[in-house]
């Protein structure tokens, strides 16, 4: 579409804030990011990236590429058509689900969408628990929708004559302007809404929950469009996953349960014994340092940090040094703690190149993972800190 450019609201480097005239592309709203695409000019070439209502009116966001914007130049305007009908198919699939939804149930109620490329995310109160039951169900009675192939209209009408409508559903008090932007499902959804949708539900695409979580009221449900990939993807990892759990597809979220429920009580009994476990440590030096090592393979580090602490408080003077080697994981995790009248700056060690070591701490503490698992390495880099302060 031919344009010309009517003010430049913003210049800084490489990025620009344009208003057009006549404007084709969609501003952000309703949920839904702006439409994207290009402005070519004689000399002047630019990307972009969002369109967004401002006071005076519709402004592009744009990278230039070839020159500078100007008042009055003369464009071509190019919208990504392509990346806007999947933005629609999206906008209008959470139109269809939302409203299968809270028909469903009388306590949800939609309060926030946010409208993807790949996906899309609807939040809403619900005072009852969420659950997979609901959400099958609700994706189910969505796509039947979808295949019923009903019109999908938009119009614009004065607030005052939209108010009349019983069936319409605006958030009344977010509504500045004197005229609303209507979206209707022929015979199933009227909606105030500012975003672009599809003509026909059928040309939305099979609706596809992919995840949800929340509690205890407010939720979130994510879902995708073109179901076989995502189908395809979810049947791969099922089917991976009930290999390595040996069970029957049905049977696969009672085992689920059943080791979570194994995991809470051992993580509890653990937790019990935990401050009675003695390790074992070396005593040596780095240095005129005295260094408590524990690197005994196949304790986690969670089970020894009870006792690192009490071997620590015992040697007020020295270090303790813990690494513990499961014998298989490319990086280990590790504890350096100081005792209380001995002053390292221990994060220095997260610097030493030779320890290969990630994490964090304070004065008197550092924890992490390591790919070093050499206790040798370790101890000269504790010596060469000493010998530093």
């Amino acid at each position: 579409m031919k344009c010309r450019i009517e003010s430049v609201r913003e210049l800084k480097g490489k990025k620009a804030q344009l208003c057009i005239e006549p404007n084709p592309f969609h501003v952000s709203g309703g949920g839904q990011p702006g439409d994207s695409g290009m402005l070519a000019g004689q000399d002047f070439a630019a990307e972009v990236t969002d369109c967004r209502k401002s006071d005076a009116g519709a402004v592009l966001d744009v990278k230039l590429s070839r020159g500078l914007p100007a008042e009055g130049m003369e464009i071509e305007a190019v919208v990504d058509t392509a990346r806007n009908a999947v933005l629609s198919r999206m906008h209008s699939g959470e139109h269809v689900l939302s409203k299968v939804m809270e028909n469903a149930r009388d306590d949800v109620h939609i309060y926030k969408v946010a409208v993807g490329e790949k996906q899309t995310s609807v939040f809403f109160h619900a005072s009852a628990p969420v659950d997979w039951d609901f959400l099958f169900e609700s994706e189910k009675r969505a796509n039947e929708i979808v295949s019923q192939g009903l019109d999908v209209s938009v119009r614009i009408l004065p607030v005052e004559e939209a108010k009349k409508l019983t069936q319409l559903k605006a958030n009344w008090g977010r509504i500045a302007d004197s005229e609303i932007r209507i979206v209707e499902i022929d015979g199933f959804d009227c909606i105030a809404c500012s975003g672009s949708h599809v003509s026909c539900t059928s040309e939305i695409g099979e609706i596809f929950i992919e995840s949800f979580k929340g509690g205890p009221a407010d939720w979130e449900v994510t879902f995708s469009l073109g179901a076989k990939s995502s189908k395809d993807e979810y049947s791969k990892i099922m089917r991976r996953l009930l290999h390595k759990v040996h069970c029957k597809p049905s049977e696969l979220e009672r085992s689920l349960e059943r080791l979570s429920a194994e995991n809470k009580e051992l993580s509890k009994t653990l937790s019990k014994i935990r401050s009675y476990l003695v390790l074992p440590f070396d005593e040596v030096t780095a240095g005129s340092l005295s260094v408590s090592l524990f690197a005994l393979t196949g304790i986690p580090r969670d089970m020894a940090t009870a006792s690192l602490s009490a071997r620590c408080e015992e040697t007020p003077c020295g270090v303790v040094l813990g690494l513990f080697d499961d014998g298989e994981s490319a990086q280990i995790p590790f504890v350096v703690m100081s005792g209380a009248q001995c002053s390292l700056p221990l994060k220095d060690m997260l610097k030493d190149a030779r320890l290969q070591a990630r994490g964090g701490g304070n004065s008197g503490m550092i924890s992490g993972v390591t790919s070093c698992r050499s206790a040798g390495v370790w101890l000269s880099a504790i010596e060469e800190l000493s010998a530093r302060g």
